[in-house]
C-alpha cells in the first residue's frame, strides 16, 4: 500500500514540475534564473514566475554583512612573521556576476579577500605596517575592491581587529626545517 501511495506522490510532482511556480524574491536578495540550463535572467525583488521542470533558481543575500576572515600568519619586509586579522564588510553590487561567475560566493569572498592583506604586510616593515595604520587599511581595503569587483562584490570597509608579531615554530617533519630549536 504504502508503495502505491509513494508511487502516487512521484507522479503528482513530477505532473507539478509542469506547472509555472510564483515565488518571491525578498528585498534583501536577488538571484538569477537559469532556463534550459544556458538562458539566465536576473530576478529582482518581488515576485517572478518559473517552470521547475526546465528552469533552476539560485538566489543570493545581496545586502551589506560581515565578513570575518581568519588570522593569517604574513611575513613582512623584514621578514619578521606577522599574525593579522580582518573584518570586511561587503554587498553584492552585480547578481549575475556573483551567480554565474562563483559557485558559492560567501566561500569566494573568503577566499579572495584572505589575499588583500598579503602584499600590503609584504611590502613594509613590521614597524611601519605599525605607524601607517590608516595608510595600510586604506590599502587593504583598495586591494579587497580590486581583488572582488570581478565576482560582483562591492567592499564597503575594511578593518584590522588583531595585527601582532608571532613567532614560527617548525616541526621537524617540516620541508622548511633548518634544523634549529626555532625561527624568527
Amino acid at each position: 500500500m504504502n508503495e502505491a501511495f509513494a508511487f502516487i506522490h512521484e507522479f503528482v510532482t513530477w505532473v507539478a514540475s509542469f506547472i509555472p511556480h510564483v515565488g518571491i524574491c525578498p528585498t534583501t536578495h536577488g538571484g538569477v534564473r537559469f532556463r534550459r540550463g544556458k538562458i539566465v535572467k536576473v530576478i529582482k525583488p518581488g515576485l517572478y514566475v518559473w517552470i521547475p521542470v526546465c528552469t533552476e533558481i539560485k538566489m543570493i543575500t545581496v545586502v551589506a554583512k560581515p565578513i570575518d576572515l581568519p588570522s593569517q600568519a604574513l611575513t613582512s619586509q623584514d621578514m619578521k612573521s606577522i599574525a593579522v586579522s580582518i573584518t570586511l564588510t561587503a554587498e553584492i553590487e552585480d547578481v549575475f556576476k556573483a551567480c554565474t561567475e562563483t559557485e558559492d560566493v560567501n566561500n569566494t569572498i573568503m577566499d579572495i579577500a584572505a589575499c588583500a592583506a598579503t602584499p600590503v604586510i609584504y611590502k613594509r616593515e613590521f614597524e611601519n605596517t605599525l605607524k601607517e595604520y590608516t595608510k595600510v587599511l586604506r590599502e587593504i581595503l583598495e586591494e579587497a575592491r580590486k581583488l572582488l569587483k570581478p565576482y560582483g562584490v562591492k567592499v564597503l570597509k575594511a578593518g584590522i581587529t588583531d595585527i601582532t608579531q608571532s613567532k614560527v615554530y617548525r616541526h621537524i617533519g617540516d620541508p622548511q626545517y633548518s634544523g634549529g630549536e626555532e625561527e624568527e
